[in-house]
């Protein structure tokens, strides 16, 4: 559902112009809504620390490597759950094909600012470890996904490490990363003043250095796990950045032809 007043304009306007995405047939596939994954911390968000269980109805399989999924709405709007039906979609999308999904939510940044959400993003990979072996989960195998911020944060915590440390996870149990249209280079996402007003500054305040710190693009060293950008061929905003990750990355991202209806680049050290 909908957490704050910005997601209900632009919802409701999305819906008057295209109409929602359908959503996704479940087949075979069990999803389990609203466990809690942090107790103990602060919100007055009460959907902030709630995640989806999302895995396949087969019995039997070996315990399933597990993604960690946050949404997208840069940092300031979004949820697991919310009309687009993007995050529940590929999330029932993976568990079809063998993944057990924790698709969470996070704290906004009208409830606080970075770096609560890369903390809550830590605090759900806690609770896989915990948790996941009881939904059939392997919690010697997580991947780091998101969509638009959240592929930020998924790709920050993946590369700065600080974040699953502080929340006792042993950062080797992160074996891979993905981001479907994300942001990492803060620098650049700034540029236009708007973005630069409503998304970079309420989150990461007006200071240059908290941005460099913040910004995935800022790590790319040899520690960072194989990692898969993805982002849509029409996106002018999140296609120049995963390209430019991927050159960080030392890696030459392939020329999308106009027949693709996506643009892959793959980033693996």
């Amino acid at each position: 559902m909908p957490r704050s007043l910005f997601e209900r304009g632009d919802f409701a306007e999305m819906a008057a112009d295209e109409g929602y995405p359908a959503a996704r047939e479940p087949d075979g596939v069990t999803l389990i809504r609203d466990i809690s994954y942090r107790k103990g911390a602060e919100s007055k968000d009460r959907a902030a620390y709630l995640l989806d269980v999302v895995t396949s109805t087969q019995t039997g399989a070996a315990p399933r490597p597990m993604v960690v999924f946050a949404h997208g709405g840069g940092l300031n709007a979004g949820a697991k759950d919310d009309e687009t039906q993007v995050n529940t979609n590929l999330a029932i999308a993976l568990a079809q094909r063998g993944y057990l999904v924790l698709n969470i939510n996070h704290r906004l940044v009208s409830d606080m600012p970075h770096p609560a959400q890369a903390q809550d993003i830590a605090a759900a990979v806690r609770w896989a470890i915990d948790h996941g072996h009881a939904h059939g989960g392997d919690p010697r195998r997580i991947a780091l996904g998101g969509f638009s911020s959240g592929g930020c944060l998924a790709a920050l915590l993946a590369a700065d490490r600080r974040y699953l440390r502080e929340a006792g996870v042993d950062a080797e149990r992160i074996r891979a990363v993905f981001a479907v249209s994300g942001f990492f280079d803060l620098h650049h996402l700034s540029q236009p003043f708007l973005v630069r007003k409503f998304i970079v500054e309420p989150a990461f305040g007006a200071r240059s250095g908290v941005w460099e710190t913040a910004s995935p693009s800022a790590f790319a060293g040899s520690h960072r796990p194989p990692t898969l950008l993805l982002s849509a061929a029409e996106d002018r905003s999140a296609s120049p950045q995963s390209a430019a990750l991927c050159v960080r990355l030392k890696f030459n991202p392939p020329r999308a032809t106009a027949r693709d209806s996506t643009s892959r680049s793959a980033a693996e050290e």
